[in-house]
């Protein structure tokens, strides 16, 4: 997210945004636990979707959000399918 557009925007629209990226996360937390229960394996979740849980490593504080807002178990997937390929 670009800061200097967020500096110039509505707290109603930085709302907005946090609540989309929320979904965003939320669909590689559901990735996740597809994964805890094997119903995906770590191969097919790199294989499908590296390139996006790589941008989601690149901003540490995207890390620290993901860390301190229940995304537990996409903290896990990153750790195993991005930063042990490293």
């Amino acid at each position: 997210m670009n800061s200097d557009r967020l500096d110039s925007r509505g707290s109603h629209d930085l709302r907005i945004d946090i609540e989309a990226f929320d979904v965003y996360l939320n669909f590689f937390e559901f990735v996740a636990s597809l994964r805890k229960m094997r119903q995906l394996k770590s191969k097919e979740i790199s294989m499908m979707f590296d390139y996006y849980l790589r941008l989601l490593c690149k901003h540490g504080f995207v890390r620290d959000y993901i860390r301190g807002h229940g995304f537990e178990e996409l903290d896990a997937l990153i750790v195993i399918c991005v930063e042990h390929k490293k």
